[in-house]
């Protein structure tokens, strides 16, 4: 599973803060395929406004679990 913190347009693309390159689903698995091991690579990729964090600043990975479980529940 992949979580990445950017504000998706309706073909599931994301606009970077740049303006420039939209980065797809894909692209983020692609890149992760050539950087790190295969086993590594994520299923899922999902675009999210904001990571949940604690009064301390720290992300609450919990949460982020509980939330790729009620976006992938449609299609599971």
């Amino acid at each position: 599973m992949a979580i990445h913190v950017r504000t998706p347009s309706e073909d599931g693309t994301s606009q970077g803060e740049g303006g420039g390159e939209t980065l797809g689903k894909q692209d983020v698995q692609d890149w992760v395929k050539t950087q790190l091991s295969g086993h590594l690579v994520p299923k899922y990729v999902f675009w999210i406004d904001e990571y949940p964090k604690t009064a301390s600043g720290k992300i609450q990975k919990y949460k982020l679990r509980d939330l790729a479980k009620q976006m992938l529940a449609p299609q599971l």
